[in-house]
Parts: C-alpha cells; sequence; structure tokens
C-alpha cells in the first residue's frame, strides 16, 4: 500500500495551474525512442478508454484533473503511482513503465495493474455485493429495477485505464456543469 502523503503530493502537483507546462517540459526531456513509445501508449490508450465509455454509454468528464471528483482522482493517482514505480501487483505479463502498453487498473483492485490481454481478472464476481457497490459513496446499489442502477465507467491517465463503478449521487457530482 502507498504512503498517503505521496497519492496527495501527486494530485497537489497534477492540480497546480503550471503543471500542463511542467508536463511539457519533462516530455521534451525524454530520450525520442521513449517519447515516441509512451505517446504511440497514450495515443492507443485514450482511444481504448473512449471505445469502453461508448461501450459503456459512460458519462464524459472533460478537462483536466480538477474536473475528476476527488475521491475518483485519488484512486487513479495511487494505481498510477503503483505503476510507475512498480510496486503494484501485476498479471504474469509484468507490464511495467519502462514498457509502454495499454493498462488497466479498477477501483476495486486497488494495487493491480493488468494489460489488455488479462482484463479478465479484474471485474468483480457478478452480482457480488463488490459488482453494485459505488466506488464513490459506498452505496450498494439495488439495481436497475428498483430505479438505482450503478454505472460502469472509466477514466484515463496517460496509458492507464482505470474502471470504476457510480451510483445516481456520485454520477451526477461528476457530470460536468
Amino acid at each position: 500500500m502507498l504512503d498517503t502523503r505521496i497519492t496527495l503530493a501527486m494530485e497537489q502537483l497534477f492540480l497546480h495551474p503550471d503543471f500542463p507546462k511542467l508536463a511539457e517540459h519533462v516530455h521534451k526531456l525524454l530520450p525520442v525512442d521513449a517519447a515516441d513509445q509512451h505517446g504511440a501508449a497514450n495515443r492507443h490508450t485514450r482511444e481504448l478508454a473512449s471505445a469502453i465509455g461508448d461501450h459503456l454509454n459512460s458519462t464524459r468528464i472533460e478537462g483536466g484533473p480538477d474536473a475528476v471528483p476527488g475521491w475518483l482522482r485519488l484512486g487513479v493517482i495511487e494505481a498510477w503511482i503503483g505503476h510507475c514505480s512498480g510496486t503494484a501487483d501485476t498479471c504474469r505479463h509484468s507490464p511495467a513503465i519502462g514498457s509502454p502498453q495499454p493498462v488497466l487498473a479498477a477501483a476495486w483492485r486497488p494495487g493491480v495493474i493488468v494489460c489488455g490481454r488479462c482484463t479478465h481478472l479484474l471485474p468483480p464476481v457478478r452480482n457480488s455485493v463488490q459488482d453494485r457497490t459505488c466506488d464513490g459513496c459506498g452505496h450498494e446499489c439495488a439495481g436497475v429495477d428498483a430505479d438505482d442502477p450503478i454505472y460502469p465507467s472509466v477514466v484515463q491517465l496517460g496509458s492507464l485505464i482505470f474502471q470504476f463503478g457510480m451510483c445516481d449521487s456520485c454520477r451526477l457530482d461528476a457530470l460536468p456543469a
């Protein structure tokens, strides 16, 4: 488990108004081959996240990190740090930041990163309590028939696709203003 202080420090960095300029500067410092590989992985991940979001009919949250609700932002940052630092548990293919590729994580499986071939390791057991619990507030949704659905969704950070589920209240809080 990560030290919470690291996650909070990264959140502060991501939310800083100068972060986009800093990220661009750091990107320019990368060797050309690494920058190209990471850029390609990020583009591929963006396409995958968009396709998954379309399939799930997910709410689109446009904008920077400040447009993402805090509970979700912190979960994504923690997964990203685990991936970048190599401290996350991985599938047998051992995806690592040094070999850029789309990777996936889920709010209900903290500390686990898998490659695209191993997504079967992430879903909660179908119709389990975990499958119907909001990752934002912990509300156990009663289901569509009870007009209390859970909304499966994804968010992308670099080459990471982070999966989560939201109840109606958390979904409304996440909608763009």
